[in-house]
């Protein structure tokens, strides 16, 4: 399989969930940091699960290729063990996301990998993005593509 069939392949499985309905989020999120800019709403999240109205559970996550990180989404519970997150990381019901049927799914890749997902969620869009949020010593926040 080629680097572009790669890609092709996540974005299938992302676009998958066009038409399906969006029952909850969980997942697994760190205590900082956050942005609460209401301009500006960002959540940093390890994985996430969305389960549909027919109980099935999809898992949203990174992938690493060679130097750059993408995004995947597998038709299974992949956080199984949801006692085993420990530190600043919390297993949690993601409320703040979109909940309802999913309108659209586009799809971007960047350097060889899926780098943004957008979902539009009913009226809410929902954009899934490969990367790290970090924070400087002045309080100021940074995103990083393409990371995990």
């Amino acid at each position: 399989m080629t680097e572009a069939d790669w890609v092709v392949e996540r974005s299938r499985e992302f676009a998958s969930l066009c038409g399906t309905y969006v029952e909850s989020w969980t997942g697994v999120a760190g205590s900082s940091p956050q942005i609460a800019d209401p301009r500006v709403r960002c959540l940093q999240v390890f994985g996430l699960q969305v389960r549909l109205d027919d109980d099935a559970v999809w898992s949203v996550d990174t992938y690493e290729d060679d130097t750059a990180f993408g995004l995947r989404a597998v038709p299974e519970a992949l956080f199984r063990d949801k006692g085993r997150w420990g530190g600043i990381y919390r297993w949690r019901t993601l409320a703040e996301l979109p909940i309802g049927q999913v309108e659209q799914v586009a799809a971007f890749a960047d350097e060889g990998v899926l780098v943004q997902v957008s979902l539009q969620i009913g009226e809410r869009p929902l954009l899934l993005i490969a990367g790290v949020l970090d924070e400087t010593g002045a309080k100021e926040r940074l995103f990083h593509t393409l990371d995990e």
